[in-house]
């Protein structure tokens, strides 16, 4: 595995895990709330998401340059 792809893989890991650490607290009120009227929909999970499908993207169109051992 390459260095980039390692990098973007834990780049990816440590965004899940924040994600999950934030939405865990959210559900145990840990965080403060919103204000009033303002609604996020599990922002941080589609972004994360979103993030990930586009760094799959960019991994599986960059093909593989060396081969896998």
């Amino acid at each position: 595995m390459t260095r980039e792809a390692r990098l973007s893989a834990a780049g990816l890991l440590w965004l899940a895990v924040f994600a999950l650490l934030y939405t865990i607290g959210e559900r145990l009120d840990l965080w403060p709330a919103p204000a009033l009227g303002t609604k996020w929909h599990d922002a941080d999970l589609w972004a994360g998401l979103s993030f990930g499908v586009a760094l799959l993207a960019a991994l599986v169109a960059g093909g593989s340059r060396e081969p896998l051992r």
